[in-house]
């Protein structure tokens, strides 16, 4: 099925129940900005040895004017030299700088930078023609910075001493600057006249990429199949920036496929490669098998110990106690003890006003909280496909994806391990999700998990000495089957089961016994009163009656069974069920899988 999503809901793919999704924007007075360190005082590119780019004063009154997942942009009190406008937008490498009354910059590097153009370079005291686009280098090693100006551009120049110079125009300006890394962060020397001209090829190689108009996404187009989701991100033009994990996650183990033509920048930054779009769409086909309706139903009754008490305050026993509800076989009082947990975490959580947005989130700036909203999320979305296939109610699985950075696929936090582990449990409620929209949400935060993995390969490539970090993986072994992830782990055997095609919805449990060719569906009824309760099936049933049973009655509508039936008695009840020939055979039964989670 193919649905086109509008642009503000591409735009809010992970905030799909209300709310302003904000991504990596959220909880931060001022952006943060792939490849700089930005402040009041300045920026840098984000390099050790780079040198600040300082303002004459301060930046004052910072104000967001504007905020998406994608974009945002703030308003500074005006002042001479200074921008009063700032806009990044991750749909597009670098940001923008608005100088209403000139540009001038302080740096202090111990020698002169260079002030290049395609045709040729300056150092102090000598002002540059008026370029469309200028580069800034050192003599120290560091990475080299764009200037590209929209409309008419000035001419630049520094002067000053050793440790104090001053970047600035000669004649008047007024306009939108673009300042870029064409380069990424890799440190350059450029002493020499031949590293200098060097430069310029390279940046002037893929300069209409830095300097052409910021594509505008239109809309979303997902395909979707039971398997995946093939997605269609639709641009007004080529130039969009690819996320990393596009390029990232299939060297950390998620073997999505890009269908679509890009164009590599030669560059890095600390979020990955630079690379941009050669046509107007970006396909990406994500392997994500979608978790069917109602609690699953395999051939035996499992060895399992229902919970009897759970903390709402505590991560494992509550995702515990979500994936428990999933078995056919589960204790009926699994229901009320997960509509209690729910309960009193909404009770016992302390939600903080985002700044940003003015929303009230339960988490913080560094992302305490997060792991348990999302545990609470995959918890209400095991109660909720047990009834409807819906996820309209669960507002909380929006509420931990409103935090997904677009250029990352990752859940923006401070404290890693709690947005890895986050992620994980979205990314599983979000596969028990029918909406093709929820379930892209979930393929993107494991594409962004896979793809924080494959930068450590990435880095490796680069540099050989470089040290992989230990990255936090939740409950693998169930997302290496949801989402076909190649790793060091085994599948656990409760996935397998999880995508069983025979599936009960409703809150009567039920198992299923080998019965000579067969099986046999067995259940407990309460007493004499008539009783109903549903199957789901991916192919043909034949369901007739057998032990306690004075009627059956079961009509079929395009998969769903209804099974009506009048015990003789209270007690045990069983009828035999015999599947298509090209059914696939039924998972075998197993307990209810433990929290299990680990750094490799």
């Amino acid at each position: 099925m193919v649905r086109t999503i509008s642009l503000w809901l591409g735009l809010c793919l992970t905030a799909l129940l209300g709310g302003q999704s904000i991504g990596r924007f959220g909880f931060h007075d001022l952006p943060e900005i792939p490849g700089f360190e930005f402040s009041a005082q300045g920026f840098r590119a984000k390099s050790g040895l780079a040198d600040w780019l300082r303002f004459e004063a301060a930046l004052t009154a910072p104000k967001y004017a504007a905020v998406t997942d994608t974009k945002a942009m703030m308003t500074f009190d005006r002042h001479k030299g200074e921008p009063s406008k700032l806009e990044v937008d991750l749909n597009v490498p670098g940001f923008r700088m608005y100088f209403p009354e000139g540009i001038n910059l302080s740096l202090s590097s111990t020698s002169s930078p260079y002030l290049s153009w395609r045709e040729g370079s300056v150092r102090n005291d000598v002002p540059t023609p008026a370029e469309q686009w200028l580069l800034l280098s050192f003599t120290q090693k560091q990475p080299a910075i764009l200037l590209a100006f929209e409309g008419k551009a000035p001419s630049m120049i520094v002067d000053g001493k050793p440790g104090d110079w001053t970047l600035r125009n000669t004649d008047a300006f007024s306009g939108w600057v673009r300042i870029g890394l064409p380069c990424g962060t890799k440190e350059i020397d450029t002493r020499s006249v031949s590293a200098l001209g060097d430069l310029v090829e390279k940046a002037a190689a893929h300069m209409k990429r830095w300097t052409g108009a910021t594509p505008s996404l239109q809309s979303v187009q997902i395909d979707d199949s039971p398997l995946g989701l093939r997605v269609t991100w639709h641009y007004d033009r080529p130039g969009a920036l690819v996320p990393t994990p596009v390029i990232l996650a299939p060297l950390g183990g998620y073997p999505l496929e890009l269908e679509s033509r890009i164009e590599r920048l030669d560059a890095y930054d600390d979020d990955g490669p630079l690379a941009v779009t050669s046509e107007p769409d970006l396909v990406v086909y994500f392997p994500a098998r979608r978790v069917p309706l109602g609690r699953f139903l395999a051939f035996g009754k499992p060895d399992t110990f229902p919970l009897s008490t759970v903390s709402p305050i505590d991560v494992p026993s509550v995702v515990e106690l979500a994936l428990e509800n999933l078995m056919g076989t589960r204790d009926p009082a699994t229901v009320k003890l997960g509509e209690s947990a729910l309960g009193g975490f909404l009770d016992q959580t302390t939600f903080v006003t985002e700044p940003v947005s003015g929303q009230r989130l339960p988490y913080d700036s560094e992302g305490q909280g997060l792991d348990l909203a999302a545990s609470h999320a995959l918890l209400m979305q095991s109660l909720t496909t047990t009834r409807k296939a819906s996820s309209d109610e669960n507002s909380l699985l929006a509420t931990v994806a409103m935090r997904t950075d677009w250029r990352s696929w990752q859940l923006w936090v401070q404290k890693r391990d709690i947005g890895r582990r986050a992620a994980a449990l979205a990314s599983i409620a979000a596969a028990m999700c029918p909406e093709p929209e929820r379930r892209l949400s979930g393929a993107i935060l494991q594409a962004g998990l896979a793809s924080e993995r494959g930068l450590n390969t990435y880095w490796k490539r680069i540099d050989s000495s470089h040290e992989s970090v230990p990255l936090l993986e939740t409950l693998y072994g169930i997302r290496q089957t949801l989402y076909a992830l190649h790793g060091p782990q085994e599948a656990d055997p409760f996935a397998s089961a999880l995508l069983s095609e025979l599936r009960i919805v409703g809150d009567q449990n039920v198992e299923v016994r080998p019965s000579e060719g067969s099986a046999m569906l067995c259940w407990t009824a309460a007493g004499k009163e008539p009783a109903t309760f549903s199957l789901f099936s991916a192919t043909p049933l034949t369901i007739e009656g057998a032990d306690n049973l004075d009627g059956l009655e079961v009509s079929e509508n395009f998969g769903a069974f209804t099974i009506r039936y009048r015990a003789k008695g209270p007690g045990p009840c069983s009828a035999r069920i015999s599947h298509s020939t090209v059914a696939k055979p039924l998972p075998p039964s197993c307990p209810s899988p433990k929290y299990v989670e680990s750094s490799w």
